[in-house]
């Protein structure tokens, strides 16, 4: 592939909001590191980033695979032979544990080799499956009865039982082993509890997941639950990440982009703009169940119209919300 093809008067031109990723199509971000766009369906936009990187030995390192589907398979077999070749894949490592980051890593590993990386706190969340856990708190969230299989079944599908095990758990601050480079994990919980950024200061690059994304406001508590409150974390998180306000952001949906502490700001903005809200309500009405809460909350559209795992996730972001504000987050009142 042409590197210097993609530079506009001797810089590289970022992939911006107009320019889309074809699926399939490798575009470079530096030299030796490319990203790959993995379709996911009812997403927008429609597809997840896979980053692969190159060593000083030519091996591969692949970053969020991507969902596995069987033609997805087919588009990262073709992309890392454009590179080196699926023998030459070194180490597989994810950001997070969300299926379409991490879907395509155990069958990349049984065709490569190579290693499953994951933060220690989504290598140990693979290992849990609570079937019961909707139903208890359909329970505590006072659903109204005739809602509650559809929220079952949403929890089903967000949490599906998994052989997939990492190979190595890493903490914040190790190192993946990349030969010729150096990147370092930065811990940053929040959207799941052992979300992390991969970061290269040399380059001054950071791999950010989901954490910050350029035009979605991305969820918090979306995985198996921590030891704190997955708002607070977050915000944690994305003070965190602003101090890398001159790298430029790798997100795991989007484009690359600059401006890691501005766009920070702007996400912690909006959730506590909605914890204020939360916090309100919860004033008004502190004896109201969760759906009912939930339902004087100002919204698009009412619960009524919302189904499924939006609207689980609706209820779930709700929950934290109100649990930040009854344990004296900021905005409560």
């Amino acid at each position: 592939m042409d590197f210097t093809a993609k530079r506009d008067g001797g810089e590289l031109r970022a992939i911006g909001p107009k320019d889309l990723l074809d699926a399939g199509e490798l575009h470079p971000v530096r030299e030796g590191i490319w990203m790959l766009a993995v379709p996911v369906p009812r997403a927008q936009p429609k597809y997840s980033i896979c980053y692969i990187v190159t060593d000083e030995q030519s091996a591969l390192h692949v970053i969020d695979p991507g969902l596995d589907l069987p033609a997805h398979r087919t588009l990262l077999e073709n992309a890392l032979e454009e590179i080196g070749g699926l023998s030459s894949v070194a180490s597989i490592t994810a950001t997070h544990l969300h299926f379409d980051h991490l879907g395509l890593a155990s069958w990349l590993r049984e065709r490569s080799g190579a290693p499953i990386q994951l933060h220690e706190r989504d290598a140990r969340a693979l290992t849990l499956h609570d079937a019961e856990e909707q139903r208890r708190l359909n329970e505590a969230w006072g659903v109204p009865r005739e809602r509650r299989a559809e929220l079952e079944e949403a929890y089903r599908d967000a949490h599906p039982p998994t052989d997939l095990r990492a190979d190595r758990a890493l903490a914040d601050g190790d190192v993946v082993t990349i030969p010729g480079r150096r990147l370092r994990v930065l811990a940053t919980p929040g959207h799941t509890s052992g979300h992390m950024c991969l970061v290269d200061d040399d380059l001054q690059l950071a791999f950010v997941g989901d954490l910050v994304l350029p035009v979605i406001n991305p969820g918090f508590g979306l995985g198996a639950a921590g030891d704190g409150n997955p708002l607070a974390d977050l915000l944690h998180s994305l003070t965190r990440v602003s101090d890398l306000d001159d790298y430029e952001a790798c997100p795991g949906h989007g484009h690359r982009f600059s401006g890691l502490r501005g766009r920070s700001r702007e996400i912690a903005a909006h959730h506590l703009s909605q914890n204020s809200l939360v916090a309100e309500a919860v004033k008004e009405t502190p004896d109201a169940t969760l759906w009912d809460l939930a339902q004087r909350l100002p919204r698009r559209r009412p619960l009524s119209e919302m189904t499924g795992g939006y609207l689980r996730s609706v209820l779930l972001q709700t929950s934290m919300h109100a649990d930040f504000v009854r344990e004296g987050g900021r905005d409560a009142t």
